[in-house]
Order: C-alpha cells, then sequence, then structure tokens
C-alpha cells in the first residue's frame, strides 16, 4: 500500500485505478484545465480583435477604461465555471462512500493541492476527518503531522485530543459544511462579468446597436446588481483565505449562519 501522503515517490496511476472516488477528482483536473484554456483563448482572441486589428472601433466606440474592464469580465466568466464545476464535483464527492471520498481528496492532494499552504491545510483537514471517520488513528495522526506549522484550528485539536484517548467522537464533528450550488456560483459570477462587460461603453451607444431604452434599462440594472455583488464576493474571499491560514473557526452557529447568508 502507498503511503498517501508521500509526495516525491506517491504513483498517482497505481493508486486504486478503479476507485469512482479517483475518476472523478481527474475528471475535475481534466475539466479545469479545458475551462481556462477556453478563457485564455476568448481573452486573447478579444483583446487582438478589438484592440489590435480594429483599434479605430475601440477608440471610437468604447471607453479607455474597457481595456481593463473587458479583461476582468472575460476572467469573472470563466473562473465562475470553475468554481462551479469545483462545486458540483464537491457536491458528488459528498454522495460517495468514506473510501471513495478519501480515494478523491488524496488524488487532489497529490494533483497539487500539497504545494500551496491553504490547500493544503484544508485538504489535509478533510482527509484527517475521514480517517478518523474510519477510525483510523495511525494515518489521521500522519494527516496532522504532515499540516503547517501553526495550523491548529479546534478541529485539529479534537482530532489531536481522540488520537491519544480512547474518547469517540461526536458525529456532529463530521458533518459536512453546506456548499454553495453550482448554479448559484454561476449566477454571481456571470452577473458581476456582465457587470463590467456593460461599462466598457457609454450606454446611449447600445441605441446604435439595435437595443431598446426598455432593454438598455434593463441592463443597467442588471450591471448595478452585479456591481453590488462585487464586495460581499471579495470579503467572503479574504475571510475565507484568513480562516483556512490562521486555523480560525466559527466559535457559535450564529457566526456560522451569518456567514452562510452572506454567501448564499
Amino acid at each position: 500500500m502507498q503511503n498517501i501522503f508521500d509526495t516525491e515517490y506517491f504513483k498517482l496511476e497505481e493508486y486504486n485505478p478503479g476507485s469512482v472516488g479517483v475518476a472523478l477528482a481527474k475528471r475535475l483536473r481534466i475539466a479545469i484545465n479545458i475551462i481556462r484554456l477556453y478563457g485564455a483563448t476568448i481573452f486573447f482572441l478579444a483583446y487582438y480583435l478589438i484592440f489590435y486589428v480594429h483599434g479605430e472601433f475601440f477608440d471610437r466606440w468604447f471607453f479607455d477604461s474597457a481595456k481593463i474592464n473587458l479583461g476582468i469580465a472575460i476572467i469573472l466568466f470563466t473562473e465562475g465555471l470553475v468554481l462551479a464545476y469545483k462545486a458540483h464535483a464537491v457536491k458528488k464527492a459528498k454522495k460517495l462512500s468514506d473510501e471513495e471520498r478519501l480515494d478523491y481528496d488524496v488524488v487532489l492532494y497529490q494533483r497539487g493541492y500539497y504545494k500551496r499552504k491553504i490547500s493544503r491545510n484544508t485538504c489535509l483537514l478533510t482527509i484527517a476527518r475521514l480517517l478518523a471517520k474510519m477510525n483510523d488513528k495511525e494515518r489521521c495522526k500522519e494527516a496532522i503531522e504532515n499540516m503547517t506549522e501553526g495550523f491548529n484550528p479546534d478541529s485539529v485539536v479534537k482530532l489531536k485530543k481522540w488520537i491519544d484517548s480512547d474518547e469517540e467522537l461526536d458525529q456532529s464533528f463530521f458533518e459536512q459544511q453546506k456548499m454553495m450550488s453550482p448554479f448559484k456560483v454561476i449566477y454571481i459570477f456571470w452577473l458581476m462579468a456582465f457587470a463590467f462587460g456593460f461599462v466598457c461603453t457609454h450606454y446611449t451607444n447600445y441605441y446604435w446597436y439595435g437595443f431598446s431604452k426598455l432593454a438598455v434599462g434593463i441592463f443597467g440594472m442588471i450591471s448595478m446588481l452585479g456591481f453590488s455583488l462585487v464586495a460581499p464576493v471579495i470579503l467572503i474571499f479574504v475571510f475565507t483565505i484568513y480562516t483556512y491560514i490562521t486555523g480560525k473557526e466559527f466559535k457559535n452557529l450564529r457566526q456560522e449562519k451569518a456567514f452562510l447568508l452572506l454567501r448564499l
């Protein structure tokens, strides 16, 4: 049996090839690469055609800020698809057996999650929880030992206490956190993408493109809604990264509900 935490000699192609979890993790990697390649192609073609081939068109119809806003819109559009597919994969992974879910997280860890501090700790914590649920104290301890120094949230403290005692972990410890649905992810990111794309030119120019005043008014309201989501999304990402780096968790149910409300 391979050591699932050995990133130097671990042979991914030989690790449980028939596992549904392994297949799901590999598809996730392929899908994300395809989506980002698609986004990079759109980004290049848009800038090449609008700002180089048809530079006169740009000077006439677009604001100077469009050089930045258009890029932001394409990135938001692409990353919305990436995050939505990730949410879809996580949703499917939660329906797997504990062994297959472990395979899924091990593949993600070995595919590169171990290289980044944030993803390394969160992935190892998920693996440690699964191993604890499977009553595998030895490998659970090894998962904790592979976390970066200073990462010691309440979940890790409870796991350490469980490893060194004969006590059982409460079943509530294994309850999975609610995830945002893929459709909500796409809805939020595409609204923001539309907002940045809409302001690339003056709203009156849309009349020349054949849009009615009613349509332009609706576009404007959608754009305002998209911009209103920017600050909350940034706040969520900053707070999420902060909690992952520091290892701090919600101290009470009220804090967790407030954060979930902000996310949803």
